[in-house]
């Protein structure tokens, strides 16, 4: 800790350090009252029941004395709260130099915390319910590293956020082009101009509550409710605690579901895909266009007839908190058309001459097609199901993986971000003459697997894959950030962008 607290004194200038907006003791104040309210309605549901049969004992025992020392107790702990959240505020700041981003927070236990520019994976606004409604928010910022805890600077008012946010994104602009970092001593309202930003996709909320209902959550809930019903009905009993609290969980995933996917809007501006969602906590992220290694495409059975798709990409640099509370989503429900044209501003292409049929064929299609391989029929001894749908499709761009007859997925992998490639053979494979490709990447929804081909046609995928990868590195198939905003119109290209150079 020491030695951190001398590269903060050392790296920041004195006059560097920001503070946090005023309110910000009054906010954590606030999270006191709200985890007093949560308690105590916990507490009430535990007892509420056998109260109500004592209810008039309970009204006798509340005097003006008692209630007035009851209040003045809450309001003591308030200005306790509020004194000790004032003095925290005082030692908490933040810097941008061109060191990078430092923050700083604590009186007795120290807390430092230094994000190098080269380390910057991802910056985004952060509004929880009640910093929405007042108008505040809070910049978070993801490091390189899986175990990397990110950076939240806040609060700060909502536009104070956005010219942070830009502020920091062109500072992290300059250093991946290799100049010298300029940044403002003081956050002004010219900081950073907002990039254009075109639109590309919006979720409305019929869509969202629909496809929320035909999901398994939705209908493992539904059904639960029936049968309890109907078994209550028929033996006058209800069910387990057990069967209960399963059913309370498909609902409040449910809940959650809508709640972080509600307004989905994703645009293209000049800092990569800008995504903006959230009902009781609005969040607002960048990504870059090189941080996303693939692309997984679902369809739940219950979706087919209104064409709807899902898409969840394999982020690099991703931290763990992060994948496990948004699970690698990016757009929660898409049309055919939507995720054609999401698709056009991650992929720059899949290499065909025809990559509109190429993705009908992973899409809708099973069986032997013009571009995608199939299973032999053996295949069908050990999924007899979706033995047929199975499938691939590999060139020097893209590898597609096509499975799923109920629950459709297409999974789309840059073949410059495989790692490495190899092939397994379980038992059964092993009797048939079959085996599997497993193509090796980040950990995300995306699995990379093959499945039940004839081993002598994975052992020449392998030889072919090694190569494919190889080539690809060498050319670099996956775009920078100045031929990504060249391609979509976003810049005037100073010249076509060429694969290798």
């Amino acid at each position: 800790m020491k030695h951190k607290n001398e590269l903060g004194q050392t790296s920041v200038p004195a006059g560097s350090w920001r503070k946090f907006h005023k309110v910000t003791p009054l906010a954590d104040a606030g999270s006191f009252w709200l985890a007093l309210i949560a308690g105590g309605f916990y507490i009430a549901t535990q007892w509420i029941e056998d109260a109500f049969n004592n209810i008039g004992l309970y009204i006798e025992l509340i005097t003006p004395f008692r209630l007035a020392v009851g209040i003045g107790i809450l309001l003591g702990v308030t200005l306790i709260f509020l004194g000790v959240g004032t003095i925290m505020w005082r030692y908490k700041s933040y810097a941008i130099v061109p060191s990078g981003i430092h923050y700083r927070n604590g009186v007795f236990i120290k807390q430092y915390q230094h994000v190098r520019w080269d380390r910057i994976q991802s910056v985004e606004i952060e509004q929880k319910l009640f910093a929405r409604i007042f108008g505040f928010g809070a910049v978070k910022i993801d490091a390189a590293g899986f175990n990397e805890d990110p950076v939240v600077l806040g609060l700060l008012r909502r536009d104070e956020c956005e010219r942070l946010r830009q502020e920091i994104l062109a500072g992290l602009a300059d250093a991946r082009a290799g100049k010298d970092i300029t940044v403002r001593e003081e956050l002004q309202a010219s900081v950073v101009a907002p990039a254009d930003e075109h639109h590309v996709y919006q979720l409305s909320t019929k869509r969202l509550i629909g496809s929320t209902v035909l999901t398994g959550h939705a209908w493992f809930a539904f059904a639960g409710l029936i049968l309890a019903a109907v078994w209550q009905f028929v033996f006058d009993s209800g069910f387990s605690i057990g069967f209960l609290l399963a059913i309370l969980s498909s609902v409040v995933n449910s809940i959650q579901y809508v709640s972080k996917s509600y307004g989905t809007t994703l645009f293209v501006a000049e800092t990569g895909l800008k995504s903006r969602r959230g009902l009781t906590k609005l969040v607002t992220r960048s990504l870059p266009p090189t941080r996303i290694h693939a692309v997984s495409i679902k369809q739940p059975l219950l979706w087919r007839r209104f064409d709807w798709w899902q898409i969840r990409v394999t982020i690099a640099g991703e931290s763990i908190s992060d994948a496990v509370e948004n699970g690698n989503m990016f757009v929660p429900c898409a049309s055919k058309e939507e995720v054609m044209r999401i698709l056009a501003t991650i992929f720059p292409t899949l290499g065909t001459d025809n990559d509109t049929l190429l993705m009908h064929e992973l899409l809708y299609r099973r069986g032997e097609n013009r571009h995608v391989r199939t299973p032999p029929k053996r295949a069908r001894w050990i999924n007899p199901i979706a033995a047929t749908v199975g499938g691939y499709f590999a060139n020097v761009d893209v590898f597609a993986i096509r499975r799923g007859r109920f629950w459709r997925q297409v999974q789309l992998i840059f073949q410059d971000h495989t790692q490495s490639v190899a092939i397994s053979q379980g038992p059964l494979q092993r009797m048939l003459g079959l085996s599997s490709l497993n193509i090796h990447l980040l950990a995300g929804p995306c699995d990379g697997v093959v499945k039940n081909f004839a081993l002598a046609d994975m052992r020449q995928l392998l030889r072919e894959e090694n190569q494919l990868t190889k080539q690809a590195r060498a050319i670099e198939v996956s775009e920078n950030i100045d031929e990504w905003k060249a391609r979509l119109g976003l810049t005037a290209p100073t010249q076509e962008p060429t694969r290798g150079e």
